[in-house]
């Protein structure tokens, strides 16, 4: 294998289109109206690094625990350690690097970056190891993450995060977890639970339900927030990009009942043009809000 596959094979076992759920860490700065200081851009775009880095290190521990059982689905064969691009112990080193160059960086910012940096990797590396097939477990811990990530970013500009953005934050990465699921379930049927053993304690409307609720609950608690971090009349003006929010959620869970047009509902997020509009409109509603 020449050098540059070789890299190329690094950069896709780093899976780097998963690094947009770090764009979390910048939340707070922005929601605290200090996202065009200097100081919390430079602070928080070392946390997002941060994040990317950690994240990373945790896909290629996951991939290489699961490198046998991937080879058994259709997509996820392809990946570099289960098609024999990258070897377990190249993936080891690998890991070894990224994750003690991530807090490096975290401690550059702050020793409470570097907690939450290392409590990130606490939970997930018992996601791997255990709780990945215990159910309902496999979700609070892939939510946990997004509150590492909120948590991280405040930490980094020396905000606090209230309890209303706590709860919107979990419900909504328990909305993605659950869609990931639910794909799975319908994309694979009765074979999923060969791919992701615990599949076999959910079922396909058991997770369309709890999805509807999540679809009323995120909205309700967004509200909330803004109710309880702004005056009454930003409030009124945030609500006004509600509907938006209730869009790109149905737009997911549209996305996730489409098996045989989506191959995985976390990377046609990043691809499908109504939820990257969605996502750009809401942005910029709220910036103009907080902002101007």
């Amino acid at each position: 294998m020449t050098l540059i596959k070789f890299l190329t094979s690094v950069v896709r076992l780093m899976r780097p289109m998963q690094w947009a759920k770090n764009l979390l860490v910048f939340t707070p700065a922005m929601f605290a109206g200090i996202l065009g200081d200097y100081r919390g851009q430079l602070y928080s775009l070392a946390a997002f690094v941060v994040f990317c880095l950690v994240s990373s290190s945790i896909y290629i521990l996951n991939d290489i625990k699961d490198a046998q059982r991937d080879r058994l689905h259709p997509e996820k064969r392809f990946r570099p350690i289960a098609s024999g691009e990258i070897s377990p112990r190249q993936a080891f080193f690998i890991w070894n690097f990224i994750t003690i160059a991530a807090l490096i960086v975290a401690l550059s910012v702050s020793w409470k970056v570097a907690a939450i940096g290392v409590g990130y990797i606490i939970v997930n590396v018992a996601y791997t190891l255990k709780l990945k097939h215990v159910p309902w477990l496999d979700i609070t811990s892939i939510a946990l993450g997004f509150i590492f990530r909120i948590h991280a970013g405040a930490a980094a500009v020396d905000v606090v995060v209230s309890v209303w953005l706590t709860i919107n934050t979990f419900l909504l990465a328990a909305f993605l977890g659950f869609g990931k699921r639910y794909h799975e379930l319908g994309a694979l049927g009765v074979s999923a639970p060969e791919s992701r053993p615990v599949l076999k304690y959910y079922t396909i409307k058991s997770l369309a339900n709890i999805m509807k609720f999540l679809i009323v609950a995120i909205p309700f608690t967004f509200m909330g927030w803004s109710f309880a971090r702004f005056s009454v009349k930003d409030a009124l003006w945030i609500a006004l990009t509600v509907p938006v929010i209730v869009f790109a959620l149905f737009r997911f869970f549209q996305i996730c009942s489409d098996t045989a047009r989506f191959t995985s509902p976390t990377d046609a997020m990043l691809r499908d043009f109504p939820l990257i509009l969605s996502t750009v409109v809401w942005s910029g509603a709220m910036v103009g809000i907080l902002y101007l």
